[in-house]
């Protein structure tokens, strides 16, 4: 709120997870490293927020090399390499293109995060999917119910 004259806390505890994150990104590309290695950077941030961070660590980024460490799709998709490990070992390496192609892991995680496999109630689900989730059943139940005026218009119809 008050810029750099912002009182953060001993340790950041007055910044929420995403502000903490947003900091810590913003240190990082300041510092100019050949090789940035991010692990789940955008985890704790809004979507809107998450492309705002991609599209300036892909600028700020050039000419450098950057691992992405994430479970968003949508953080990766953009990689000129995926590596999809399981079990610790490199089960799939691609483009998002290329992996989605192939049976595998990858695609199954690209469907079930498009597509919302995951129920809301799924403890493995990302908070991110049982948002979107709720969020689309309450338009099918909303697009399900007739609009208030459509009724009566029925009624009065020849």
């Amino acid at each position: 709120p008050k810029g750099y004259s912002t009182m953060l806390g001993e340790r950041g505890t007055t910044l929420s997870g995403g502000q903490r994150q947003r900091l810590a990104i913003a240190r990082a590309l300041l510092a100019e490293p050949r090789i940035l290695v991010l692990d789940d950077a955008t985890a704790s941030v809004d979507p809107e927020t998450e492309n705002d961070i991609h599209r300036a660590i892909r600028l700020m980024m050039r000419e450098r090399t950057v691992f992405v460490i994430a479970h968003r799709i949508s953080t990766i998709k953009t990689a000129n390499l995926v590596v999809v490990i399981e079990n610790g070992r490199a089960a799939q390496i691609g483009t998002h293109d290329e992996l989605l192609a192939q049976e595998g892991h990858y695609r199954q995680i690209v469907n079930g995060q498009m597509y919302g496999d995951f129920r809301a109630d799924d403890a493995e689900a990302p908070s991110h999917m049982k948002r979107m989730r709720e969020f689309f059943e309450k338009k099918a139940k909303a697009a399900s119910q007739p609009a208030p005026n459509e009724e009566h218009a029925s009624e009065s119809a020849p």
